[in-house]
């Protein structure tokens, strides 16, 4: 039986050179599933373990976080910082599948928070003097230019407030479960993003949003 198994499964030099090189051309994919990630990783992982060559969690781990997007990076540093005898490839499993889901709360949250002005900003089209002008009031129209340039008066402070205020100020408050500082010495986990933007009252503008965390 063993004989049949050599000649149909030779673990020859060559064999074991491609699963190795298969191994650590596992790369994280764009918009990837974190777990799937993980998934394909050790799967390469068990394969040479197959093969006679089991790995030291040192490799594993260590593929499982060189591929990672940006936003990862504030906790791929954190793991490179972890004690020898915690580099192990079930803690570090745990810890990405963690992160994973605090990112996509967040980004939730933010989401939340967009359609929340979005939908306020429907509502706000519809001023009460363009309707009363609507209607024959000869108020309607003084009404309408009075929001307006109230309106303006608004955007114009906001963006004085935003230039002349210290480190610390919370320049952009969403009145949701984020909220928006221009102070990163502030934050005690600040993890960096990207692709996030954060939709401003200010004629559909929007800024990008840096990082995300807790004080």
């Amino acid at each position: 039986m063993e004989d049949i198994k050599d000649h149909f499964e030779p673990v020859t030099r060559a064999r074991v050179i491609q699963l190795l090189d298969q191994f650590f051309g596992t790369k994280y994919q764009p918009r990837e599933d974190v777990g799937i990630f993980i998934s394909r990783v050790k799967t390469a992982a068990t394969r040479l373990q197959e093969a006679g060559h089991k790995l030291d969690d040192l490799y594993i781990g260590f593929q499982l976080i060189r591929w990672l997007p940006q936003e990862f990076q504030s906790t791929v540093q954190q793991i490179y910082r972890w004690k020898e005898e915690d580099f192990r490839v079930v803690k570090i499993e745990a810890e990405l599948i963690l992160e994973a889901n605090r990112l996509q709360l967040m980004k939730q949250d933010l989401e939340k928070a967009e359609n929340a002005y979005l939908s306020s900003s429907k509502k706000s089209n519809t001023l009460p003097g363009a309707t009363a002008a609507a209607h024959g009031d000869p108020n309607g129209k003084n009404d309408y230019q009075k929001r307006s340039e109230l309106d303006k008066q608004l955007v114009t402070s906001c963006i004085l407030f935003e230039e002349n205020s210290d480190k610390g100020v919370w320049v952009i408050d969403t009145a949701a479960t984020s909220h928006f500082c221009n102070d990163k010495s502030l934050f005690l986990d600040l993890k960096p993003i990207t692709n996030m933007k954060m939709s401003l009252a200010t004629e559909d503008k929007s800024c990008p949003v840096e990082g995300i965390g807790t004080l």
